[in-house]
């Protein structure tokens, strides 16, 4: 037996490549598809019909609600200054998965978005194909000139779509919404 060989190195390098490709064969089935958020470009006119909010606001909180396994959940609270469309109040909850991964929106205290929220089981949700957009801080209407950052700039287009601004409710005093 030829130990030393060309015929024995060869034996031994197949064998080292059948177990590779076996480890990678294993792996691959283990791991699965990988999980990621993949968003279809819509017109501004599909973003604020398929939404039942939109409105500009300031994030005044951001928690966990729910553990990040399968995404978790995150409410931001949000003061509003400008409705394009609903009726949030001066203060309104907007639930999002907590990772990006699952199409989660990142919010973060003190940064003013532009939000387009549905109705759902637990109230307002958004998320990262929503068509948010962060905005230049303040309090004013949008206008064609802001920055934005997100799903792109705003546009004519996009302001036509979203009509005349109206500030949002007030809360009375008596009907328990603050």
């Amino acid at each position: 037996m030829n130990r030393g060989g060309p015929a024995y190195v060869c034996e031994g390098m197949s064998r080292v490549l059948v177990v590779l490709v076996m480890v990678a064969g294993f792996l691959v089935g283990v791991a699965g598809p990988a999980a990621a958020c993949s968003c279809a470009v819509a017109k501004p006119k599909e973003l604020v019909r398929g939404s039942s909010a939109v409105f500009t606001a300031t994030a005044t909180g951001v928690r966990v609600v729910e553990p990040m396994l399968d995404g978790g959940e995150v409410v931001a609270t949000l003061r509003v200054d400008h409705v394009y469309k609903g009726s949030p109040g001066v203060r309104t909850q907007v639930r999002t998965r907590a990772q990006s991964a699952a199409c989660g929106y990142q919010f973060a205290k003190g940064t003013r978005y532009l939000v387009f929220a549905r109705k759902g089981k637990k109230g307002l949700t958004t998320g990262l194909c929503s068509g948010n957009r962060v905005l230049p801080p303040g309090d004013k209407p949008l206008r064609l000139s802001d920055r934005t950052y997100g799903m792109g700039p705003l546009t004519a287009e996009l302001m036509k779509a979203l009509g005349k601004p109206e500030r949002p409710r007030k809360p009375r005093a008596c009907d328990g919404r603050a």
